[in-house]
């Protein structure tokens, strides 16, 4: 109460106490009051009436004064409980800016993985940035009130003491709705949104030019439901289809486009699966097909248009037991098939039968010109090579199979292989595809080439085939020779796959895989099942006897529907190679004799089957090399394995097997151990000691499992001691490990390890519940790089296994890590020179390389590394200290920095000039920033040494030169590679977000350089006051002040593009920025000639768009007319106080614009339009009751926008006029 004690609020306070105590009294007296009354008259009924009336009218003021009363409380409360509303307050932003900042890690994942972000997430989190946002302006008035004489003023107290606790509440109210998405914050990305994979480069040829137009024509006919398209093997029916209805899906001219492959093998439940996945919709496999059929009937039923494109059908499907709605559908389902035989589209009933014709001669030509190579142009090769092409009759796939093949070969080899061409055709009756696939084959120099081509046959049709499965079943026969350990066989193998992919005969997917066309594999099957190769496949079909296997030297039975029961015994005295991968449905159980004949059998692939244990007869198979056992999730028993001594590869990858395999102790042959994720949670397995120290030829091990959970036998040792056995394989190339709960036991002391031969290594160390997301990214980084580390430990890993690791370390998460003033402290020599991807989050690290706290400086340091990330760093307050060494951050294309309080200049001078290959820049939440970037003008002695060689060549430039012209091209020269060295020339993205105290990014005279800029996003910069902050002319020339303005404006072409800004952004978006006045000044509009989408959103002081400069007040129209040629999005919204886009009245021109959209921009009345300025827009969305009241000088374009305006727009207009002119007052 001191604190109301004087002045006019506390006698208004006074006031009030003394009127509330005179109320108060006539409630307490009430009842004394009336019973002293006498009522004596006559009338005492109508006097007990006239009381009871003021006693109800006095119990209604009772009510009104607890009301009062209430409220008063209340409001003193803010008085009261100021500072700790404050207190709670600061405590509530920080819970809400930690779970903001997981929110935004959550959704940089969801991204990485191309998935879709929720709705309710991206809400809810511009609520939170919108709160804390405000909630830091308040925290910032509240601290001064704290610390200045303001404290005492009671309306100031009042005043943020109400807002404090409302604001605690809505932070309260946003905790609590973050709950409800939990973790999930997307979906997968909608198959419908991704574009057709062309497998291979898809040509356009004159003579394809009228059936792909035809093709065109009947997919757009509605007339037309079943549409079946038939051609020659190899002719190019799949291609040609993918493109035309991936140009018709750009064009938006389907909703949605489904394409499966049927293949050979018919089986709808598969297809049915495809089809539904495609579409986003899910379908239980244990569901009869008539059911699955009605879901998806009912799916494909929709008012839409759905294409659905059946790839490769070689008899009839009856697309009613799919559930596909075709023949007389009226709801927009068309069905596209493709075949070899014209026989099955009579059959199918097609509406449309089209057929693909072979290439003319002149594109035949073409085609193998431009796989052979122009050797094909010389004298000596051009007759045989145009007789060739003849032999292929057209055919695209024996084309470029055979040109690939003949790829720069001499004279001879062209002779010879038009001789095999004829031959095969002639004599042995080969079609012109299969001959030239024969061929090519032939042409194959080694028979390690030759039989990796075949191995890739044992795969079913249309496969992806997994690289190091292939390798595991070409190194089972040992058929890459002349290799002494996995990693060079690994290297010979990749070289074989790019020698068959050069053929033609194999081709890479994107992601990694191997694929074969179905036709090469048609013939490759023919070739293995030749008398000598003994190859029996029946990969992907359906088994119904089991074959006979007397010569047979390699069977696949690999996603076989296995409809018979296996023998008790197979007589394959020969075997070398089963694969019974991927039966699961179909094999639970194998015979217990089952094996006793296969002793020659060298490879086994049991996964992705049922066994729950393997058979007693499996231990017969003595010369057995590889054995696959991966996601085998019942396998409980792997006992037989222990007398598999000639065991080279064992693979447990996702299996069942939750105890370790102690039986692996003799096989001393082993090279490759893979017990990753082999272990259910929290199962406590026993672990014989001395068992992986046994396997001194080991050279591959990946232990990416729970550690923790195993404890060796007769000891209280557990994760030590395994890794101490780890430490003395001298073999080990290649190591995976994962102790996530007992960091301390790996990192507390050294050991001797024997790890000179380790090339890749995948080591995680230590977890947190707050560090997930981290984990989940180190395990997506870990596939790109091969030497990965990641340590999340509370103290400093200076062990020797850590430190010699961390010298070839190239990928390194670092978490925890208290007592260490920088990451360069963790090299012994702090030079990290291997590094290329560094991401830290320890709370007390201050610098990323501090050469002042180093015995000695390093020469060089960081020099190699390519990607850096901040995360959640409070105590970072610079990049470096101290003398920069040589090649520091030289190479560094990605800097992202987030939640790093104490920085407040994350770019200085001297560190600029080093940043040369700076691509992608992002700072988040860096709340004590002050200055993105120091161009020039700091202390530091490399930033002035750089300036004054800029000023040096300039100057020099100009006195040598005789005449104005050699001046000119001297200035050019001299300046071509100082200035974009200095402010970062390769910067291609830039965005910065929830940096409150930034009030400016660039000076227009740092940034005239970044030339390759083409994406800028600020967010939530709630200081920040101009994006470029101007300067007169001479500052603007400030980086060159020896050169005259009047000689660079006359310099060479290369010159004024050097002084553009932004000559190349592309992509614009402001939002959340408060005190933004305006975008950009006028005079940069020019440059923004590639500028395609600009965003601005909710920046409550912008006024203009556009802001004219002092000197440019006067001028004609078309100087000050804004013209964005390649602007096709624009976006306005929330922009309370924008009224116009311009100081001056000025049209814009926006001849590329498709879509604009304004929204609560209330005080625009006017749209910077003329008659032709936007003569490709298709999408207006504004309020068209705004709409209506703005002002137009041309009545036409506003009658032709308003065809633009969406049709719910019209009627929620027409609705509005109806309620403004019956209810004005509304």
């Amino acid at each position: 109460m001191a604190e109301v004690a004087g002045g006019p609020v506390g006698e208004a306070f006074k006031c009030t106490i003394s009127h509330t105590e005179s109320e108060f009294g006539y409630l307490v007296h009430f009842r004394r009051n009336v019973n002293g009354l006498e009522i004596k008259s006559e009338d005492q009924r109508s006097a007990k009436t006239m009381w009871k009336e003021k006693f109800q009218q006095l119990g209604t003021m009772e009510k009104c004064f607890t009301c009062t009363v209430s409220h008063i409380e209340r409001e003193l409360g803010y008085l009261v409980n100021f500072r700790r509303n404050v207190n709670v307050l600061n405590v509530k932003i920080e819970d809400l800016r930690s779970v903001e900042n997981d929110v935004e890690r959550k959704i940089l994942a969801a991204r990485n993985k191309v998935e879709l972000i929720k709705d309710t997430v991206e809400n809810w989190q511009g609520k939170a940035r919108t709160v804390l946002s405000k909630v830091t302006e308040l925290k910032d008035e509240a601290d001064l009130v704290n610390s200045w004489y303001k404290g005492w003023c009671t309306c100031s107290r009042f005043r943020l003491g109400r807002r404090a606790e409302k604001n605690i509440a809505d932070i309260q109210a946003l905790m609590d709705e973050r709950n409800i998405f939990g973790d999930t914050v997307s979906v997968p990305k909608p198959a419908q949104s991704l574009p057709l994979v062309l497998i291979g480069d898809f040509i356009k040829f004159a003579s394809r030019a009228p059936i792909t137009q035809q093709i065109r024509e009947v997919l757009l006919d509605e007339n037309a439901s079943l549409v079946g398209v038939y051609g020659m093997p190899g002719v190019g029916k799949t291609m040609l289809i993918d493109a035309v209805t991936e140009e018709l899906k750009r064009e938006k001219l389907y909703d949605e486009v489904v394409k499966v492959t049927v293949s050979q093998n018919l089986d709808l439940q598969k297809i049915q699966g495809d089809i539904a996945k495609l579409l986003g919709q899910e379908l239980l496999d244990n569901d009869p097909i008539s059911l699955r059929a009605g879901q998806l009937f009912e799916r494909l039923s929709q008012n839409k248009k759905i294409l659905v494109i059946l790839d490769d059908l070689w008899e009839r499907v009856e697309l009613a037991k799919l559930g596909i709605p075709c023949k007389n559908n009226k709801k927009g389902c068309k069905v596209v098939f493709t075949t070899r035989d014209q026989g099955v589209c009579n059959i199918m009933e097609s509406d449309l039968e089209l057929q693909i014709g072979v290439l003319s001669e002149e594109d035949s030509w073409s085609l193998f010109r431009l796989k052979a190579g122009q050797v094909v142009d010389s004298l000596s090769h051009q007759t045989a090579a145009r007789d060739i092409v003849t032999r292929c009759e057209g055919l695209p796939l024996a084309i470029v199979t055979l040109g690939r093949a003949l790829r720069n070969k001499d004279a001879t080899i062209y002779a010879d292989a038009l001789n095999r061409l004829k031959k095969s055709i002639f004599y042995d009756h080969m079609s012109p595809v299969t001959a030239s696939i024969r061929l090519s084959y032939d042409y194959l120099q080694s028979e390690t080439t030759r039989f990796c081509f075949l191995f890739c046959c044992m795969f079913p049709e249309d496969f992806k085939i997994d690289f190091e499965v292939l390798l595991t079943y070409v190194k089972g026969e040992n058929l890459v020779r002349d290799v002494n350990t996995l990693g060079e066989a690994r290297g010979r193998l990749h070289a074989e796959v790019d020698k068959l992919a050069s053929s033609g005969l194999l081709s890479r997917a994107k992601d990694g895989y191997i694929m074969m066309h179905d036709v090469i594999r048609d013939v490759a099957t023919s070739i293995a099942s030749e008398e000598g190769n003994e190859f029996i496949m029946r990969a992907g079909l359906e088994l119904r006897d089991w074959p006979d296997l007397g010569k047979c030297k390699r069977l696949s039975l690999m996603n076989n529907k296995i409809r018979c029961a296996l023998p008790y015994q197979i007589e394959a005295p020969q075997l070398l190679t089963l694969s019974l991968s991927g039966t699961r449905d179909y094999l639970s159980k194998i015979p217990d004799d089952f094996f006793q004949e296969t002793k020659s059998l060298k490879t086994l692939d049991l996964s992705h089957t049922n066994v729950d244990s393997l058979p007693p007869s499996l231990s017969c198979l003595v010369n057995l090399r590889t054995l696959r056992l991966e996601y085998c999730h019942n396998l409980v028993n792997v006992n037989a394995i222990e007398k598999l001594e000639k065991l080279e590869i064992l693979s447990l990858f996702h299996s069942g097997h939750s105890r370790f395999p102690n039986g692996i102790k003799g096989l001393r042959n082993l090279r490759l151990l893979n017990l990753s994720y082999t272990d259910w949670f929290g199962v406590k397995s026993n672990f014989m000691p001395n068992v992986i120290s046994s396997l001194t030829l080991l050279e591959e091990l990946y232990l990416m499992r729970n550690l923790d959970s195993w404890e060796v036998i007769g000891t209280n040792k557990g994760i030590k001691e395994i890794f101490y056995e780890i430490a003395s394989l001298t073999c080990l190339t290649s190591l995976e490990f994962y102790a996530p709960l007992q960091p301390q036991e790996c990192l507390s002391q050294n050991i001797l390890f024997q790890w000179d031969r380790l090339e890749k290594f995948k080591i995680h160390v230590g977890w947190s519940y707050f560090h997930k997301f981290p984990e989940q990214k180190f395990q997506e980084k870990s596939t790109q790089f091969h030497r990965s580390m990641f340590l999340q430990t509370p103290s400093v890993p200076s062990v020797n296994w850590v430190a010699e690791l961390l010298e070839k370390t190239n990928c390194l998460f670092l978490y925890g890590c208290l007592g260490v003033e920088s990451v360069g402290q963790l090299d012994a020599r702090g030079q990290n020179e291997n590094l290329k991807y560094l991401e830290v989050g320890c709370s007390e690290m201050k610098y990323l390389m501090s050469t002042t706290v180093l015995n000695k400086a390093p020469k060089y340091a960081f020099s190699k590394l390519e990607e850096l990330h901040f995360e959640t760093m409070q105590n970072l307050e610079a990049i470096c200290k101290g003398t920069l060494p040589h090649g520091f951050l030289s190479e560094l294309r990605i800097l992202e920095v987030d939640t790093c309080n104490k920085v407040t200049i994350l770019i200085p001078s001297h560190l600029l000039v080093r940043l040369k290959n700076l691509e992608d820049l992002k700072v988040r939440a860096c709340a004590g920033l002050e200055l993105l970037i120091q161009f020039a003008g700091g202390d530091e002695a490399v930033g002035k040494e750089q300036l004054s060689q800029v000023h040096t060549s300039a100057s020099t430039a100009l006195s040598s030169s005789p005449n104005n012209t050699t001046k000119q091209s001297n200035i050019s020269n001299k300046l071509s590679n100082f200035p974009a060295s200095l402010i970062l020339p390769r910067l291609r993205v830039l965005e910065i977000s929830s940096c409150w105290k930034l009030k400016y990014l660039f000076r227009i005279r740092e940034v005239r350089n970044l030339l390759k800029l083409e994406t800028l996003c600020i967010n939530y910069c709630t200081n920040m006051e101009v994006i470029l902050e101007q300067g007169n002319d001479d500052k603007d020339n400030a980086i060159l002040p020896h050169v005259k303005i009047s000689t660079l404006g006359t310099m060479s072409k290369q010159s004024n593009m050097m002084s553009s800004i932004f000559p190349n952004l592309r992509v614009l978006e402001i939002s959340s920025c408060k005190k933004l006045k305006y975008l950009f000044p006028t005079k940069v509009v020019p440059d923004l000639l590639q500028l395609e989408m600009l965003s601005v959103v909710d920046c409550e002081d912008m006024e203009v768009i556009l802001e004219h400069d002092n000197d440019e007040e006067n001028g004609s129209e078309e100087k000050y007319k804004v013209i964005l040629p390649r602007l096709k999005t624009s976006t306005l919204g929330r922009l309370p106080r924008l009224t116009s886009f311009s100081r001056r009245d000025s049209h814009s021109d926006w001849p590329s614009l498709e879509e604009l959209k304004l929204y609560e921009c209330d005080n625009l009345k006017k749209l910077p339009l003329g008659a032709d300025s936007v003569p490709r827009l298709k999408v207006l969305n504004v309020d068209p009751v705004w709409f209506d009241q703005l002002e137009w000088q041309d009545q036409g374009l506003k009658t032709r926008l308003q065809t633009l305006l969406p049709v719910y727009s019209h009627t929620f207009y027409l609705l509005t006029l109806f309620f403004v002119s019956f209810f004005p007052v509304l």
